[in-house]
């Protein structure tokens, strides 16, 4: 049965096949492998992950400070997500507190849906209330994960490129 686990070396290996996988996906997911195959700038990458939840608010950035969790079944790297700690006007509109991903060889598997599910305890504990989810109208996986784990719809805002996202809360009271 996976599980959520903090970013962690014993998955490096299956992590870089997985970065391989999101290659061949197109999905842009990562670093290319090859960067992180040395033990030593793989353990420089997770320190740098870590590091992404002090990390200061920049005004004018996109950036928020982030806790990264892992999806993993024995060794195996299924998947991530992400809990920002507060959301800048973008993230606000189009990106919500929650980004998560599955390789593409572990999806409609039923992993993204449980991945969410496990996290919501968590991010109960860390004092959210309620956590704003957003996706793209198109898609529908998305969606479906959101809905599953008690998303209401709030609304729809259109991006500069025409895209419309769509905005869930979650409530955790």
């Amino acid at each position: 049965m996976a599980y959520l686990v903090r970013p962690n070396i014993r998955y490096q290996t299956s992590y870089l096949v997985a970065l391989d996988e999101y290659g061949k996906d197109s999905s842009g997911v990562g670093p290319p492998s090859f960067l992180l195959s040395d033990k030593a700038v793989f353990e420089k990458y997770l320190e740098d992950i870590f590091a992404q939840a002090d990390s200061p608010r920049s005004p004018g950035t996109d950036h928020a400070p982030f806790l990264m969790w892992w999806w993993v079944e024995g060794d195996k790297y299924l998947g991530r997500i992400s809990l920002r700690l507060h959301l800048t006007g973008k993230l606000e509109l189009y990106g919500g507190h929650v980004g998560y991903d599955i390789r593409p060889t572990e999806r409609s598997k039923g992993h993204g849906s449980a991945m969410f599910s496990s996290l919501l305890p968590i991010a109960k504990a860390l004092g959210f209330t309620e956590l704003l989810m957003i996706c793209e109208e198109e898609n529908i996986s998305s969606r479906a994960i959101i809905e599953k784990n008690g998303g209401r719809f709030s609304d729809a805002v259109i991006d500069e490129n025409r895209c419309l996202h769509l905005r869930f809360v979650v409530d955790l009271k």
